[in-house]
């Protein structure tokens, strides 16, 4: 059957004349089995690329709930972060008191690594995978958590060192004397008169003239006049230990002798002597040494 020969007529439309195309049996059977391959191949195609658009459709689902995940993890890492800013900054504010009280805190600074030691380290939050933000969390976590549980101890011991020497404290400067621009800091610099570099022995504040200089602490006016490149100068010593000392002023609120209280107007800013603006130079005197005077600021 197979190898017999048949013809195909082909009739052309609206003409009597046709085509006579002969072929082997052969060819039936070959052309039913590629159609039959072809059909499966389609059918096959077909629901391959089904099943692939579905994995697309999946992927794109997945794609955007891990891209929501990881976005709620760098708000969770900011949260974090902030919470470790303001634990560094209860341990800076219990430092300064420990330094206005003599509390030492030396050996416990250097008996844990704490919230701050690990701040200070370069953390690109944005460019951490899930894992290594989710194992700089967990560190951070528990060193604010040994770092909280220590400065509440420490606070315990200063609140009780402070009732006291609650006297000695109302002593001790502890608040800015002028609000203004913090514009340069205790320590060598650049004079910006000489252009040589010079100890800065306090630190500047700029304010309009006139601006109101409050007392830091208690304590007693002990000078008050001009004097040399300082220009208007007033001393207030606060107690044997501590002396503030407050240049460039405009005027003095407060007369040498007189007792004044913290908080207290006692000059007015300035830009007498050698200055090139209206600011306050600000220092303080412990034990006759010069500090950083931000080492005694706490509001």
């Amino acid at each position: 059957m197979f190898l017999k020969k048949y013809k195909l007529l082909i009739f052309r439309n609206n003409e009597g004349s046709c085509r006579v195309v002969p072929f082997w049996g052969v060819i039936l059977p070959g052309v039913a089995l590629a159609f039959l391959l072809l059909a499966g191949s389609t059918l096959y195609l077909w629901n391959t690329t089904r099943e692939y658009d579905a994995l697309l459709d999946r992927r794109e689902e997945l794609e955007i709930t891990i891209s929501a995940q990881h976005a709620q993890l760098l708000a969770r890492a900011g949260d974090v972060f902030s919470l470790a800013d303001k634990t560094r900054g209860i341990e800076d504010f219990n430092a300064k008191l420990g330094v206005m009280l003599s509390f030492d805190r030396k050996q416990d600074r250097m008996s844990r690594g704490g919230a701050s030691g690990y701040l200070g380290k370069p953390m690109p939050v944005a460019l951490m995978s899930e894992r290594q933000l989710t194992r700089a969390l967990h560190g951070l976590l528990d060193d604010m958590n040994t770092s909280l549980a220590m400065e509440e101890t420490v606070q315990q011991q200063i609140i009780a060192a402070m009732a006291i020497q609650s006297d000695e404290f109302a002593r001790i400067p502890s608040i800015w004397p002028v609000r203004g621009r913090f514009s340069s800091p205790f320590g060598y610099r650049i004079n910006p008169i000489t252009k040589q570099r010079h100890l800065h022995k306090g630190i500047d504040v700029t304010a309009k003239r006139g601006t109101p200089v409050r007392a830091p602490a208690d304590g007693v006016v002990v000078y008050a006049q001009r004097f040399s490149s300082y220009g208007l100068t007033m001393e207030i010593r606060h107690s044997p230990r501590f002396k503030t000392r407050y240049a460039h002023l405009s005027a003095f609120e407060a007369e040498v002798g007189q007792k004044v209280k913290r908080g207290q107007v006692v000059a007015r800013v300035g830009n007498t002597g050698r200055s090139t603006a209206s600011h306050l130079h600000y220092e303080v005197h412990v034990d006759g040494r010069l500090k950083d005077p931000m080492q005694y600021i706490l509001n």
